[in-house]
């Protein structure tokens, strides 16, 4: 297997480099392609991902030669290759990674027949679908090869190029942005950190991506790789051209036609924080983030599918970002307003919409510098005064007063009494100041932060459908986040994942998402340390700041770089001496608790009676993942005692913790001078067995005050590992 993978990888670099040199004959450019081809289906995961990289090496050069078939040839290999459908292994998850970056190369997109085009996009789809709900990191090995392409094709010579690529990959785009939903440890680390921010000191407010976990929050990670390419790919086709890109176009029509083509959203009985509700709002977030590169044309060949959505049965959270996108639009193309005039005139429509649509002509008419129409649209307004329904009544009176701050000379003569009632009455003052938020602030709603960050609520319910602050910063450490994510561990990994992020760079991206003014310079993001923090805060700051709960972030630099990437450090760690047996123990709770306890501790390995307890769902429950971080080693309960034997002769002692007639306390027994322990944990309720502990060099046993003289096996495991880990690190950390 090893020596297979290090083939491929010699194989794939020195094909790359014969290619950069002009130095490879396009006879072995085929012969490559064949060999690799034929070799997909016995490949195993373990070296896959390093054929399927030769292939994205050499096929666009067989696309520059004209070889069409042979390229259909190898895409048609790929897309039945068994890889892509198992990706639950992490070798199978790099495997995915690399057959996704192949299979989205604009040259190769645009080179397949049609057909193979529609499987591509199919398998994609499917992937992100089924897959990215379990495991958030095939969303994402998925979205940011196909963002790095669409870059890479976003210049003036390539509009055709690029266009005819995000069409193609469109409905994968669209999944990508709606799909999945966080899960809940995601929020609640999230708010965890929202809460450790409010404990640190104004000029922490830098930290950028290692606020996160590496591999928590990955759905949102998702969605703002596709939003920052999608913004980035507008702001520079408008800066130059005063247009909508062809692909912007195309998309925000793709939008706003899933309000009726998608059966998902034919159910009106929709729940707040329901699947169905915060597709909704991601589909109307993003069309909020791109509606500010829509021009006069592209405007009104959305306007009647836009007409059409706002007369949908949407809850107020999802009509809140409908509304701001239509603001958006009649402020920047005025000669739609009247169409919406026509709309609102008709007061029989349902009370959401009319409420919907006094929201869109109020903060229109409060905000343009147009005169022509404002008379038009106050008649509305003020018939709405009268209405029978109290939320229309009301929201009359907010748009009323909002019109009156921004323009009191339409408010003259008859209209006067109402300006003044409405300021002056102290129900409606109450009422106003209990929905102030029904009045925009348009230029923080609109923005990124706005739409994305600030967090909605239905009645008294909070929307989960947020993106902290912070994942907008996680873009400036992509490199780091890929090589976790995709499981690179060896040169080569890390070669594959650079040359993967070759159209990336932060001037050219990241702004696109930390700030709304894209010339701004944020690439030069500062990650603060313990010691610049305690430095920068006052005293009394600092006092109150000193002591708080850091399980999120380690601030140390060493620590940050193991935060970032941890499989980078995984296999270079020093493990303490200790060997943790637990064959005797088959409770899966406490098997998972005890996992945890030895990845904390650094054991050299943890010994179970059987791996399949790691599927059982009480066992993924507790251990949050520690069995990826510590060697997991089976020894079934027939076989436990020859191992035991095996060990002492390879140098190892064997220690019990168990209560005996000559068993030593804990603090008295000496782990350190160069000892290697086996710690050998009894079966719950009946201990270590008679015939094991004969087998045993010493027992241990915890000092006890109570009377009951027994502890949970997983604590009293947790504990000796406590006392052997003091006694190992001597005076390190005292």
């Amino acid at each position: 297997e090893q020596a297979a993978k290090f083939k491929w990888n010699t194989i794939a670099v020195l094909t790359r480099a014969l290619i950069n040199a002009s130095s490879l004959p396009l006879e072995d450019s085929k012969a490559l392609c064949k060999v690799a081809e034929d070799n997909l289906d016995t490949a195993s995961p373990q070296y896959a991902s390093s054929i399927y990289e030769l292939l994205r090496i050499i096929l666009p050069f067989m696309v520059e030669a004209g070889e069409k078939e042979i390229v259909n040839s190898a895409v048609s290999a790929t897309l039945v290759a068994p890889h892509l459908r198992e990706t639950e292994r992490k070798e199978q998850q790099r495997c995915y990674s690399s057959a996704m970056n192949l299979l989205s190369h604009p040259k190769l997109v645009a080179m397949v027949d049609e057909d193979t085009q529609e499987e591509i996009v199919e398998l994609l789809i499917h992937t992100v679908v089924h897959n990215a709900e379990i495991s958030p990191r095939i969303g994402y090995l998925t979205a940011l090869p196909i963002c790095c392409n669409l870059l890479s094709t976003d210049n003036e010579a390539q509009v055709d190029a690029c266009v005819a690529y995000g069409k193609v990959l469109g409905p994968v785009l669209f999944r990508l942005l709606i799909s999945g939903q966080p899960r809940a440890e995601d929020d609640e680390i999230e708010v965890a950190v929202r809460f450790m921010e409010l404990s640190m000191p104004d000029d922490a407010s830098t930290y950028a991506f290692p606020n996160f976990p590496a591999l928590h929050g990955l759905e949102n990670v998702i969605r703002m790789l596709v939003t920052a390419t999608l913004r980035r790919i507008g702001k520079k086709h408008w800066d130059e051209n005063k247009t909508t890109h062809p692909l912007i176009a195309h998309l925000i029509n793709l939008f706003l036609e899933s309000n009726f083509t998608e059966p998902i959203f034919t159910s009106n009985n929709v729940m707040p924080n329901s699947k169905v509700h915060r597709m909704r709002m991601r589909i109307w977030q993003t069309l909020c983030v791109l509606g500010e590169f829509v021009d006069q044309p592209t405007g009104a060949a959305i306007h009647d599918t836009l007409l059409r959505c706002v007369r949908l049965n949407n809850m107020g959270s999802v009509r809140r970002f409908n509304e701001l996108f239509t603001i958006r639009l009649l402020l920047a193309q005025p000669e739609l307003e009247m169409r919406w005039k026509e709309l609102i005139s008709n007061y029989e429509e349902q009370p959401q919409i009319i409420v919907s649509l006094l929201t869109i002509i109020g903060h229109v008419v409060a905000c343009s510098p147009r005169k022509e129409n404002w008379g038009h649209f106050l008649e509305p307004i003020v018939a709405s005064l009268t209405a029978h329904h109290y939320r229309v009544r009301l929201l009359a009176q907010m748009m009323m007063a909002h019109i009156h701050k921004h323009k009191p000379d339409l408010f003259s003569g008859p209209l006067a009494p109402l300006v003044q009632y409405n300021a002056e009455q102290s129900e409606c003052i109450k009422w106003a100041t209990k929905n102030a938020d029904v009045v925009f602030d348009l230029e923080h709603d609109l923005s990124v932060r706005g739409v994305l960050c600030d967090r909605q609520h239905e009645g008294e319910v909070w929307i989960a459908e947020w993106v902290p602050e912070k994942t907008l910063q996680r873009v400036t450490a992509i490199d780091h986040e890929l090589n976790a994510v995709s499981s690179a561990t060896t040169p080569f990994d890390f070669w594959r994942m650079r040359d993967m992020l070759v159209p990336f760079h932060p001037n050219a991206w990241v702004p696109f998402m930390l700030t709304d003014d894209p010339s701004a310079d944020r690439t030069q993001v500062q990650v603060a340390t313990a010691e610049a923090a305690a430095t920068a805060a006052p005293a009394d700051a600092q006092a109150a700041t000193q002591n708080f709960q850091k399980k999120i972030l380690p601030w140390d630099d060493k620590g940050l770089q193991n935060e970032i990437n941890p499989r980078l450090h995984y296999e270079i760690r020093k493990r303490q001496p200790i060997i943790v047996v637990a064959s005797l123990i088959e409770n899966p709770i406490n098997v998972a608790a005890l996992t945890r306890c030895s990845e904390i501790f650094q054991a050299t390995s943890l010994v179970i009676h059987s791996k399949e307890v790691m599927k059982k769902k009480e066992f993924t429950n507790t251990s949050v993942t520690a069995e990826n971080w510590v060697p997991m080693e089976e020894v079934p309960l027939g076989d436990l005692k020859g191992w035991l034997q095996q060990k002492r002769a390879d140098g190892w002692t064997l220690v019990g913790v168990e209560q005996t007639a000559d068993s030593t306390l804990l603090p008295n027994y000496d782990f350190s001078g160069g000892k290697k322990s086996v710690l050998l944990l009894g079966a719950e309720k009946e201990g270590i067995p008679m015939d094991y502990i004969q087998l045993l060099d010493d027992c241990v046993e915890i000092p006890q005050l109570g009377i009951i003289r027994s502890l949970n096996v997983h604590v009293s495991a947790a504990i000796t590992l406590y006392e052997c880990t003091r006694q190992l690190a001597g005076n390190q950390h005292q």
